[in-house]
């Protein structure tokens, strides 16, 4: 099949956006990309090898979460500048995620596709973060 008719993979779907939920971060697209890149860094870590990598792989599964959850504090958070601050935090947590992919690139320790849809994934959230500090 190409590209285009084969399914998206588990770890690559974004839920839809969750208007009507009493959570404000539910209503925020920048988290919903940064959960689809959290499950996306869980399959990257079960593939790694615990030797060796095993301190790579915790260390982006942690930031990978360092991404969601600032997201979520924010949304919650009152005033303009407490929001930004929480915003900045998940920017540094991306950044840190992708000189992991970088660095497991390198080290060829994860299917490439994997690694490019983890970057493509990141680069959303990233930008859409973006949007919100300014």
């Amino acid at each position: 099949p190409t590209r285009a008719s084969r399914p998206a993979a588990k770890h690559l779907e974004v839920p839809p956006v969750d208007r009507k939920s009493p959570f404000l971060h539910d209503r925020l697209l920048a988290y919903e990309h940064a959960i689809a890149f959290y499950r996306l860094a869980r399959a990257i870590r079960v593939q790694l090898p615990r030797r060796g990598l095993g301190d790579l792989a915790d260390e982006l599964f942690r930031a990978s979460g360092s991404i969601c959850r600032p997201l979520a504090e924010g949304a919650a958070s009152y005033g303009p500048d407490q929001k930004r601050r929480y915003f900045r935090i998940a920017l540094g947590s991306a950044g840190e995620c992708a000189c992991i992919l970088d660095q497991l690139e390198i080290e060829e320790a994860a299917p490439l596709h994997l690694l490019s849809d983890g970057r493509s994934r990141l680069a959303s959230a990233t930008l859409l973060t973006i949007g919100l500090v300014k």
